[in-house]
């Protein structure tokens, strides 16, 4: 009865300390293939001090975004990586909250987006307002900074949700000028010296938004607290790396 107990003991013991091991899907940048794309990713560094501070094991798999969230919905993840604050991903995904809004102290970063241009073009932005677009800007389909531009009454091309379609739009003067988050943007150029030749980076960015960790409604009401835990954690990683 007593070696019983004990095994019941161990086992409790094992299960107790097993490392969890969080599935996450995030955006399936281009350019990014392989070990050393994922590494070169400012998010992922910050979730990979994340799960070595907390001990928390992570696998990180890419998708669309726009796939991303529909399995997110279903509960096929656990969560994702680097999703801005909207109110209608409420209806499926947590986001660390505070006073009725995403809290930005626990974010995991900041991206923001950039407008790119030919070189000697007229395309400008001063923060404020554009200036020289008459046709039309290519916006990445599904992406947050659609929202603002139409609102400026830009038109918009959001056809693809490919960097490398969209630079070749631009290239041929189908649309004047493209929008792109500004490290996907600046990452693309250095890959492809000769886009680079042709184009520039307009600045100060069109636009910048806190991103977040959020975890599935599905995670969330079975494991909230270790959710709360990585979410107070993030703050300190994330400031140590400089992000």
């Amino acid at each position: 009865m007593h070696g019983f107990g004990f095994a019941v003991i161990m086992l409790l013991t094992l299960a107790c300390c097993r490392a969890e091991t969080l599935r996450l899907c995030l955006d399936d940048q281009e350019g990014a293939d392989g070990e050393a794309g994922l590494q070169q990713d400012p998010n992922l560094a910050v979730m990979q001090a994340l799960a070595r501070e907390t001990g928390i094991q992570m696998e990180f798999h890419r998708r669309a975004w726009l796939r991303c969230q529909m399995e997110l919905r279903a509960n096929m993840w656990d969560g994702a990586v680097a999703a801005s604050y909207a109110p209608d991903r409420l209806e499926f995904a947590v986001y660390p909250m505070a006073h009725g809004q995403a809290d930005p102290v626990r974010r995991l970063g900041v991206h923001s987006y950039s407008l790119y241009r030919l070189r000697g073009s007229s395309v400008g932005w001063d923060g404020k307002r554009f200036t020289g677009i008459n046709g039309l800007v290519g916006v990445q389909f599904g992406y947050s900074v659609t929202v603002p531009m139409q609102e400026a009454g830009l038109r918009l091309d959001d056809s693809t949700r490919s960097i490398t379609q969209l630079m070749q739009k631009l290239l041929n003067e189908r649309v004047e000028a493209i929008a792109l988050i500004t490290w996907d943007g600046d990452r693309m150029l250095d890959l492809h010296p000769e886009w680079a030749a042709r184009v520039e980076r307009v600045d100060p960015p069109v636009m910048l938004k806190p991103d977040y960790l959020i975890f599935s409604r599905g995670f969330y009401s079975k494991k909230r607290a270790l959710a709360e835990k990585l979410w107070s954690t993030l703050p300190a990683v994330r400031d140590a790396l400089g992000q």
